[in-house]
């Protein structure tokens, strides 16, 4: 295989084995019935950028001043918005929003969503948990990483999230790409 496929394949395998493991643990214990979790990778390789994703959490690329969204949530909301029967708007608030459609671990095996994309010197990307992206919208995100870098805007936009009623799990890395091969 190639080295595009083969790196596709070592993300696949490594989310697919945490997701049997989540799932084993489940079926002795049953404090952990029924247990799922959002995953996000990023792994950068070759002037490349492959990223899976498996539930609501977000994945973005900033470049040329402008964000845009690589991943698509699994959730029933978003099922809801493809097909026309709730606006983007209706979404945020839905009272179905946090209900997920593909979660790793809940089922011994998830479909993961997959892409590559080349990688440019200076391309920034944020991985996001929904607890940061339900409060923090993806041009605050893009202003943010670009006028204080990583670090700094990683702690913005956890503050921003947390002061505007943030109670779920707010996690968010920012990776700026230094070098593009």
């Amino acid at each position: 295989p190639n080295t595009v496929e083969l790196m596709r394949e070592k993300l696949r395998y490594a989310i697919r084995l945490a997701g049997k493991r989540i799932h084993e643990r489940a079926q002795v214990d049953s404090e952990y019935q029924g247990m799922g979790t959002t995953c996000l990778a990023l792994i950068v390789d070759g002037g490349n950028a492959f990223m899976a994703h498996v539930g609501d959490s977000r994945g973005y690329l900033i470049r040329d001043g402008k964000i845009e969204q690589l991943t698509e949530d699994h959730s029933l909301v978003n099922e809801r918005v493809r097909a026309g029967l709730i606006t983007e708007e209706e979404a945020k608030t839905h009272k179905l929003k946090n209900i997920i459609t593909r979660s790793l671990g809940f089922m011994e095996d998830v479909e993961i969503d997959l892409s590559v994309r080349a990688v440019l010197r200076g391309d920034p990307f944020v991985l996001c948990s929904d607890g940061l992206s339900n409060f923090v919208e993806a041009e605050e995100m893009c202003q943010s990483v670009l006028e204080l870098g990583p670090q700094e805007s990683a702690r913005r936009m956890i503050e921003a999230a947390c002061e505007r009623g943030g109670d779920d799990n707010i996690t968010v890395v920012v990776v700026r790409i230094d070098e593009a091969a």
